[in-house]
């Protein structure tokens, strides 16, 4: 089974006026509303992909109300854990032209709380596969996604990692079956003073998460696509696909989605990756997150290209 963990869900608002006017009304014209935070967009994209998974996480007051009743509505398995306080809230308001976003407050989470979603976790065996990633509500230790982590390793069940650069970083002993960094974030785990703008630098940064343990990377360069190394240190690259960005925001998390189906069923990083590059840039062309149709469509169009080929082991040569 997949399991997917947002320690900080939100409830995602979205509204559409013709100009962004700070001294007058402002009508608008078309408004969304959408449950999100990353491990519930991975479930949801999963739902869309119609694959299974089990979502969990703190959830309170209206927005939280929202998030379950959605998931309810659509049969999908959960355990969520309620709290006093409610979830954030986001606010983007877009124009033609433009986008400005208002981040709610999060939530105070009690540490019976805490201890209720790690012993729920402590459930997950072999096979299973644990999605967790974003950010942190207020008070929630920093080594929270450590310990989940080792729950994981512990019970012998992979992980999936998408959590802030360093954490990342110190997470890759655990030996995450997945990371999915941006170009930023590579270059803050590695303390690069300014954003990594060259391919054999990335590709050094990205093969070294594999030496550190990663089993598989992929690093995201926004509309240009993305690279993927494997933990035989091959690495390819896939290039974006053209069309008119709507959506800036949930690309990430529809890429780890998608990476997972072809993953569990033929244990093919490389057909994997394809089907994620594919999700990231139908996502990027939709409002909220792209359907298994449209995903199918653009996964046509998807181009990878072989940059470094495996390493081939010592004990993978036959010898006389």
């Amino acid at each position: 089974m997949i399991y997917t963990v947002t320690l900080n869900p939100a409830l995602d608002m979205i509204s559409y006026v013709k100009e962004l006017n700070t001294d007058s009304f402002t009508q608008t014209t078309q408004s969304f509303k959408y449950p999100c935070g990353k491990g519930i967009n991975v479930s949801r994209m999963l739902y869309n992909l119609g694959m299974p998974s089990v979502v969990t996480g703190f959830l309170g007051g209206y927005p939280g109300d929202f998030i379950r009743d959605w998931f309810n509505e659509r049969g999908i398995q959960d355990y969520f854990i309620d709290i006093e306080e409610d979830n954030r809230t986001t606010i983007r308001i877009k124009t033609d032209k433009e986008e400005m976003t208002i981040a709610g407050i999060s939530p105070r989470i009690e540490e019976e709380q805490i201890e209720e979603l790690l012993y729920f976790l402590s459930r997950v065996r072999e096979g299973d596969i644990v999605v967790m990633g974003g950010s942190l509500p207020k008070n929630l230790p920093i080594n929270i996604y450590k310990r989940i982590s080792e729950i994981c390793t512990a019970n012998k069940a992979s992980f999936i990692s998408d959590i802030p650069a360093k954490d990342m970083l110190d997470g890759l002993k655990d030996k995450p079956l997945l990371i999915k960094p941006n170009i930023d974030n590579l270059s803050l785990m590695f303390d690069e003073a300014d954003v990594i703008t060259d391919e054999e630098k990335l590709i050094e940064y990205g093969l070294k998460c594999i030496d550190l343990g990663a089993q598989n990377v992929i690093v995201s360069i926004g509309k240009e696509g993305s690279y993927l190394f494997t933990k035989d240190k091959a690495v390819y690259r896939s290039y974006g696909v053209e069309g008119v960005e709507v959506n800036s925001f949930n690309s990430r998390d529809a890429m780890i989605a998608a990476f997972i189906g072809p993953y569990v069923r033929k244990n093919d990083p490389v057909e994997a990756f394809k089907m994620a590059s594919a999700a990231a840039s139908a996502t990027a062309f939709v409002e909220d997150l792209a359907s298994k149709e449209q995903v199918e469509e653009v996964f046509k169009k998807v181009k990878i290209e072989q940059l470094k080929e495996a390493e081939v082991k010592e004990e993978d040569t036959f010898k006389l």
